[in-house]
């Protein structure tokens, strides 16, 4: 028997997925002191309940966060209140609530964990779903994303390499491209430049990115620094040119 206390987010759970949590109620006697399993019960069916019990625990910390900012949002000072009369940890709920503000409901992995989520909460949009979409295709725990991000934003404050923002609804990508050293006091210095780009397009090139085994932001910059390459040659090539071919006399010896 389900008593009342928890029914709520179990029938919510069910409502929002494809796979309902049925088969944990057939099987087993839930309350609020835990669950009572009937002898012989069949392995596969232990096994789907420890997985069900998975979802809804992945879940829960979603369910709690955005309870808290509607309370926040509808009912101003009074949900403070409320919080306390419920016994819930005040500052858990809003630590909670300050990851589940930086992922609108469409940005948030149902592969990856919360914990995943409050590891990358502090980045630009745009680079928290690019490492969130990584930690999901290479099946990464929360400390290995963590290393990651942590590498990266090492990388990044060295001067290589700047992080990506969005602005305005519209992804704007800002690489720090280390320059050749051919400017005037140029060399060993970066410059940064603003690309702004309709989010169609920078997702795409994110995608890109990824299959190369890059950042967006590094493998724009490469792309940048590959193309100043090619546009100094060509420019050489066609002055050389100019100097010794065509209609043009060469320099008496």
């Amino acid at each position: 028997m389900i008593s009342s206390d928890v029914q709520l987010p179990l029938v919510a759970f069910e409502a929002k997925t494809a796979s309902p949590l049925s088969s944990l109620t057939f099987h087993a006697s839930l309350d609020k002191m835990g669950i009572t399993f009937p002898p012989g019960m069949a392995r596969q069916s232990w096994e789907a309940v420890g997985n069900q019990l998975k979802d809804v625990s992945s879940s829960f910390v979603w369910w709690l966060a955005d309870w808290m900012i509607y309370g926040e949002n509808a009912y101003g000072p009074q949900y403070r209140d409320a919080i306390a009369r419920t016994g819930l940890d005040y500052q858990t709920l809003r630590n909670y609530a300050w990851v589940a503000r930086r992922f609108e409901h469409h940005r948030r992995h149902e592969a990856l964990s919360f914990a995943h989520h409050a590891e990358v909460a502090r980045l630009p949009a745009p680079e928290q779903d690019y490492w969130l979409r990584k930690a999901e295709q290479q099946a990464w725990s929360r400390n290995t994303l963590r290393k990651q991000v942590r590498a990266s934003i090492a990388e990044r404050e060295s001067g290589a390499v700047a992080p990506v923002a969005a602005v305005g609804g519209r992804s704007t990508g800002r690489q720090a491209v280390p320059t050749d050293g051919a400017g005037a006091g140029a060399a060993g210095k970066a410059a940064t430049i603003e690309i702004d780009l309709p989010v169609g397009e920078f997702d795409q090139i994110t995608r890109i990115a990824e299959s190369s085994g890059l950042s967006n932001s590094d493998w724009a910059a490469r792309v940048l620094q590959s193309a100043v390459r090619t546009l100094t040659e060509t420019k050489t090539g066609t002055k050389t040119g100019a100097r010794t071919g065509g209609d043009t006399p060469a320099p008496a010896p």
